[in-house]
């Protein structure tokens, strides 16, 4: 699946040269970070009002708790 997901990846504006672990990512993407908190946020009251675990990751609870580690310092 992640070769499908790169492959996608590819076919969009500014990513033909993608690689994973490449340089430069999250400049690209850093001004659509809000909507994809947003998104996940809505994924997962989604997942849980219908009693499921769709495939779903906490990446966005690790990056709100990065957040505020930083705005604590």
């Amino acid at each position: 699946m992640g070769d499908q997901v790169v492959s996608k990846l590819k076919t969009k504006p500014g990513f033909a040269k993608y690689a994973k672990g490449g340089r430069g990512v999250y400049s690209q993407l850093k001004n659509k970070l809000n909507t994809a908190l947003e998104n996940a946020d809505r994924l997962r009251r989604h997942n849980e009002a219908m009693n499921s675990s769709n495939p779903a990751t906490d990446v966005d609870k690790l990056i709100l708790a990065l957040r505020e580690l930083e705005m604590n310092k």
